[in-house]
């Protein structure tokens, strides 16, 4: 196949030998050209270019130009069933493109190789024409775009191509929140899911998709929600999400309060904190217990209660767990019959939300498990205050504390009364007041007492 040169716009030249007589059609001669400057260096059988005389009157012929050896030029008469004609003396030539040429050209194929570009590289989208059902023809674009006027599908592309990449650009209408559903030759890996698309009047989702003829299906490449705050790309890997907190909780699964990203060693998963988490610590699952007060070490006295007082320490509440038992230790017994003797817990609102019968004259020098009255559903994230009530007729029992003194100045160092660790809330109180009101919570006669939940 001979290759049709071009080297400059509108090359120019004149003849100086040749031309002056009108052969048949197809005959080979030889002329001198005064320059071959602007004009493809051609060679006999593998390229060429196409000249015309610039007079109007012989025109008509187009002259193919077969080899260039400087200014001598080999030229076949009458190209492309043109008739060959008289040229004046010294005519002037330009070079043609012809209509052979252009028809020579291909209008679809393969390009076996490389291509090199060294500018922008676009392709025109081609706009769907919407409906329940949107029509997609491949052979047209590679880019297609659509306004959705209600819940769409879209169709199976047809002349699809191996290989073949194309993207969709789907409009929200002025109404908003339109979905799109697929065709059966489309597929979504589990790594690329189906998309979701942005809800928000005028907002433009783009997705991506390849063809495979192997399997006959477009497989989604990706998806992208553009100009819309808080909104994530989505590419291999991704969750199919649109905005970044859905993207964060379809990785970590289902949400549990009080539960943080963890490492078993094979995967990475949401978990509660496990006791090899801190080695150097003592957590309430060492003893058997839900949550407590304070490590239980740090007990280590015992300060003892005054009748009627009402006292409370915060125990917060790590994960979600059912208060079933609560527990306290003394170093000196109650001694007399009790008028009144209670534990239970309050929330922060101040609501006791379950307690105990009374303790009655039973308070030893021991560890103590107390069944709470109800069970109570305690969720994570959350505090609840243990508190305790004697009255014993003779003498209130001492409870293990962190010392003996009463007073909570650094305990609740930095916190608000409707928040203290340890607090009074009551004197005179013959059982648990049904609420207190946090606000009221005093550091008076305080006392960091030690309670644990199972």
């Amino acid at each position: 196949m001979v290759t049709e040169l071009f080297s400059a716009n509108r090359a120019v030249t004149t003849v100086s030998s040749g031309g002056t007589d009108a052969p048949s059609g197809g005959t080979q001669e030889t002329w001198t050209v005064a320059s071959s400057t602007g004009f493809p260096a051609v060679s006999t059988g593998v390229s060429q270019f196409h000249i015309a005389d610039a007079a109007s009157s012989s025109a008509s012929e187009i002259i193919a130009v077969t080899n260039v050896s400087g200014t001598t030029w080999t030229v076949t008469r009458g190209a492309e069933s043109t008739t060959p004609v008289t040229h004046t003396a010294g005519f002037t030539i330009y070079q043609v493109v012809t209509t052979g040429f252009l028809g020579a050209l291909p209008t679809s194929g393969t390009l076996a190789g490389s291509l090199a570009v060294g500018g922008a590289l676009s392709t025109t989208p081609v706009t769907l024409t919407d409906g329940a059902t949107i029509a997609v023809n491949a052979a047209l674009s590679d880019v297609f775009r659509v306004t959705l006027g209600g819940n769409r599908t879209l169709a199976n592309p047809t002349n699809p191509t191996d290989g073949q990449s194309i993207t969709f650009e789907a409009i929200q209408d002025a109404t908003g929140s339109r979905t799109l559903s697929y065709g059966t030759a489309y597929s979504f890996p589990a790594a690329v899911p189906q998309p979701v698309l942005s809800t928000a009047a005028g907002s433009h989702d783009f997705i991506g998709f390849i063809y495979d003829t192997t399997q006959s299906l477009w497989c989604c490449t990706g998806y992208v929600s553009a100009g819309n705050a808080g909104l994530v790309t989505i590419a291999q890997g991704g969750t199919g999400q649109v905005t970044q907190q859905a993207a964060i909780n379809a990785l970590t699964g289902s949400q549990v309060a009080g539960e943080y990203l963890r490492s078993n060693g094979t995967n990475a998963a949401l978990s509660t904190i496990q006791g090899g988490d801190l080695p150097t610590a003592t957590l309430p699952v060492d003893h058997g217990l839900l949550a407590w007060t304070y490590e239980i070490d740090a007990a280590g006295s015992g300060f003892q209660l005054i009748a009627g007082t009402v006292y409370l320490s915060k125990i917060p509440i790590r994960t979600a767990l059912t208060a079933t038992y609560l527990w306290f230790s003394t170093t000196a017994a109650g001694t007399g019959t009790s008028t009144g003797s209670y534990v239970g817990l309050y929330n922060s609102g101040g609501t006791l939300l379950t307690g105990s019968s009374d303790l009655g004259a039973g308070i030893t020098a021991a560890n103590h498990q107390v069944t709470l009255t109800t069970p109570q559903a305690l969720s994570a994230g959350t505090f609840v205050w243990a508190s305790i009530v004697t009255n014993q007729a003779t003498a209130q029992p001492a409870v293990r504390s962190t010392y003996t003194y009463s007073g909570a100045i650094t305990q609740n160092l930095n916190l608000t009364a409707a928040n203290y660790r340890i607090a009074v809330n009551g004197v005179s109180q013959t059982s648990l007041p049904g609420t207190i009101t946090p606000a009221s919570n005093t550091n008076t006669g305080a006392n960091p007492l030690w309670f644990g939940i199972s």
